[in-house]
């Protein structure tokens, strides 16, 4: 073993004490930067493969110890909210009307899902690109007093 190998591995094959100097001293500081930033980048989790029943247009939010859900909402001509939530593999977990957790009425143009990682167990919650959560209102009451509770805004013994 000879050349760049020897300098890079060291006498016995293995030590790694020059790779900093031989590898990355050529690169300037913005190339570390872009090189750091792609394997980063390369290090993200796709979302797995949509099952056959869950609607194209769902959003999938990654999280809990099954892999995430799937979210999917349109809004009816009822001026409500119609939503599902399935498990990373399409099982429907909540289907209905979902009702915004702060109470306020819903326009159609504000119903646009995004995943956000503060509400990790998203199998309950739907998060809207304007910082509202939706609720199922099948269990509106208890989801909610728990999503105020995971905001700071209850405490435990309410």
């Amino acid at each position: 073993m000879g050349g760049i190998f020897r300098e890079i591995l060291g006498p016995r094959g293995f030590g790694m004490r020059h790779v900093g100097r031989t590898l990355l001293a050529p690169l300037p500081a913005s190339g570390l930067m872009l090189c750091l930033l792609v394997l980063a980048a390369g290090c993200t989790e796709a979302p797995p493969k949509r099952p056959d029943n869950v609607p194209r247009t769902a959003m999938f939010a990654a999280g809990g110890k099954v892999g995430g859900w799937w979210h999917y909402c349109e809004f009816g001509e009822d001026a409500k909210a119609h939503c599902q939530i399935y498990n990373a593999g399409g099982l429907v977990l909540y289907d209905g009307v979902f009702l915004p957790m702060d109470g306020q009425p819903l326009r159609a143009e504000e119903l646009k899902l995004v995943y956000n990682s503060r509400w990790g167990d998203s199998a309950q919650f739907i998060c809207l690109a304007d910082s509202r959560i939706l609720v199922p209102g099948s269990d509106f009451d208890r989801l909610s007093r728990f999503g105020e509770w995971l905001q700071g805004k209850r405490s435990t013994s309410e």
